[in-house]
């Protein structure tokens, strides 16, 4: 058998972090994650000068490095290696870059382990970057990022809720590369109501002009907590073609895959081995640690989300006041303050996550990590509906990534059913 160092991009004791910066420009109608809108200036959408202004960027610094150095002691994280660190969000790119580099500052000295090749990615709209902008991110130790160009087809940016044109997309992806950095992902969401699969090869092809190390193709997929969820529910949210959508997600990959990119998740793509190591940490089960408003963890069988609201999570994590009598016992009553919700998880749980987010990946996962019965796994196996790799993984194969969902569901009904 080959070992699993010798086949995943990923040490068993990676630990990714993830710092959520919850503000943005506008809500996107598709978006299900926690983002925070700027006020609007006299009912309009503010310039990104005006929406900066709005942010507390300084003290939202110093409650992530307050957060971190709990959490470091909270966990026991020694036992860990930090390999990826990954600002999400929200719009990180509307938070000075000199602030964000306070808290890269501050993981880099105190953290007790980091990768050599560490991964440190920004999510960045087109909207609120520019050259000097990425400039100055690359000065903070920033070596990738990802912009949300998400179509190039001023139609469907409306559409989306966008609030960049098309131009400003590609202009974007330019600026990167004219910073210097090397490593810079796109995203790009297909799929979309009278979009034909030539239309999304088409937004494949201008953004190919540029030497992209990876590529996140999304097909739109309503969530439920959302504006087109709400839409969608009313019978008001106009969607293509489930077979349409079958086919554009057909082209996307078999054009990408000859362009040199390599399909390694459902939706994700990576020329010359350069996967999201932090987006393969989640897939593969890797702990986490969560910080910033709203942001989920988990560490060995602990998951936890801090709180949802910005105000809260910022005093929680204040600095402590020395003045105080007890500032120990005010720091504790902070940190009890900060979470939404915690919880162990039971082996069921670790395992189910482990079949449903493992097998979206052509990696897959161990079957010795898996407890399945026989008479679950044959069937399946017979079917080619799993198959195993020369690593000895369990996988879906490729050509049946489009059921994928329906797969993963037999497999998890039979773990639920397993004795804790």
């Amino acid at each position: 058998m080959i070992s699993t160092a010798q086949t995943l991009p990923l040490p068993q004791n990676h630990l990714g972090l993830y710092l959520h910066f919850p503000w943005c420009l506008v809500k996107c109608p598709y978006c299900d994650f926690l983002s925070i809108p700027v006020d609007k200036i006299a009912g309009q959408v503010p310039s990104v000068t005006q929406a900066r202004q709005q942010i507390p960027h300084a003290r939202y610094a110093d409650a992530l490095i307050n957060e971190f150095r709990t959490r470091l002691h909270e966990f026991d994280a020694d036992s860990y290696q930090i390999g990826s660190i990954f600002f999400g969000g929200g719009t990180p790119s509307l938070w000075e870059p000199e602030q964000l580099g306070r808290v890269l500052e501050v993981i880099r000295s105190e953290a007790p382990h980091l990768a050599d090749n560490l991964e440190i990615s920004v999510e960045c709209n087109p909207s609120s970057v520019s050259l000097d902008f990425f400039k100055r991110l690359l000065a903070q130790g920033v070596n990738r990022v990802s912009i949300g160009v998400q179509s190039l087809h001023e139609g469907r940016l409306k559409f989306l809720g966008r609030v960049h044109n098309q131009h400003e997309g590609l202009r974007a992806i330019g600026a990167a590369f004219d910073a210097g950095f090397s490593r810079v992902s796109a995203d790009l969401i297909y799929g979309v109501y009278q979009q034909s699969a030539k239309e999304a090869l088409a937004d494949l092809d201008a953004l190919l002009q540029y030497p992209l190390t990876h590529l996140s193709a999304y097909t739109l997929t309503i969530e439920p907590g959302t504006r087109f969820g709400a839409l969608d529910r009313a019978g008001k949210l106009p969607l293509l073609s489930e077979d349409e959508v079958a086919r554009s997600f057909e082209q996307v990959s078999a054009h990408l895959s000859q362009a040199g990119f390599k399909h390694y998740e459902i939706s994700n793509f990576a020329r010359q081995e350069q996967v999201s190591r932090h987006n393969l940490g989640y897939w593969l089960a890797r702990p986490y640690l969560g910080l910033g408003t709203g942001a989920y963890g988990r560490i060995q069988a602990i998951r936890y989300r801090n709180s949802l609201s910005a105000e809260r999570y910022l005093q929680s994590f204040a600095p402590i006041d020395s003045s105080r009598k007890n500032p120990t016992q005010q720091s504790k009553a902070a940190q009890q303050f900060s979470f939404a919700s915690q919880e162990v998880l039971k082996s069921t749980e670790l395992e189910n996550e482990l079949i449903m987010l493992g097998l979206r990946t052509s990696y897959g996962v161990l079957s010795s990590d898996l407890n399945l019965q026989d008479g679950v796994l044959s069937p399946l196996l017979q079917r080619r509906e799993l198959e195993y790799s020369e690593a000895n993984r369990l996988r879906i194969p490729r050509d049946k990534w489009l059921v994928s969902d329906s797969i993963v569901t037999k497999l998890m009904h039979d773990t639920s059913t397993l004795s804790q």
